[in-house]
């Protein structure tokens, strides 16, 4: 039961996680770590920003700016 209540407490930051990769242009690699599936059958909806704003930046300044989006622990990642 524990390990059900925090799945359910995690899936709104995976949500936030895939919402900002797909945002940047990176919702195939959202949908090939199977998190697309995984929120679609949990109801939540995935956020798509202007596909165009992005469209002028580079792979790697896009990456950057979503790993500054989603905190700390992804720029040290990064």
């Amino acid at each position: 039961m524990w390990e059900t209540l925090g799945t359910v407490r995690d899936l709104g930051r995976l949500q936030q996680i895939a919402s900002v990769l797909v945002g940047y242009g990176f919702g195939d690699m959202v949908r090939r770590i199977g998190l697309a599936g995984a929120l679609e059958r949990a109801g939540r909806l995935l956020h798509w920003q202007d596909p165009q704003a992005m469209a002028h930046m580079a792979p790697p300044e896009r990456v950057r700016r979503a790993l500054e989006d989603l905190g700390p622990t992804f720029v040290k990642l990064g």
